[in-house]
């Protein structure tokens, strides 16, 4: 099962209800997930596991998306890094998410349904051209 790091700073009950729903939709696609309840939190694990994809929020108070996306491309077999964000143009968005290092970004405006399956979508099989 391809396993999933969510990063995200939680500051209160609301959005943790959010995580943890979207960590659930994650699992129902046969994703294994895992939380980060902000970025030392997320190094820690990082440090101590590896993962197929990290899902970095944009707003990480404790450390930033650039420091974040460079940790895991250094390690040994890096993960997929993909910027969640809230919503915006998806050019804007997109040129945000690799200015960072991330290959691209996932919606959570659309719920954590949407959030799951996008995420699920980034650990597709590329097309053979």
């Amino acid at each position: 099962m391809p396993s999933v790091l969510i990063v995200c700073d939680i500051p209160d009950d609301e959005e943790e209800n959010f995580w943890s729903h979207a960590e659930r939709a994650m699992r129902r696609l046969g994703l294994t997930t895992s939380l980060a309840c902000d970025g030392r939190d997320a190094l820690v694990m990082g440090a101590r596991e590896s993962y197929d994809l990290v899902l970095v929020h944009p707003l990480l108070k404790t450390v930033t998306p650039k420091k974040m996306v460079a940790f895991f491309k250094a390690r040994p077999v890096p993960p997929i890094v993909v910027l969640m964000v809230e919503n915006g143009e998806p050019e804007v968005r997109q040129r945000e998410a690799e200015r960072l290092g991330a290959v691209g970004c996932a919606y959570y405006q659309q719920g954590v349904e949407g959030l799951a399956a996008q995420t699920a979508r980034f650990l597709e099989p590329a097309e053979p051209r």
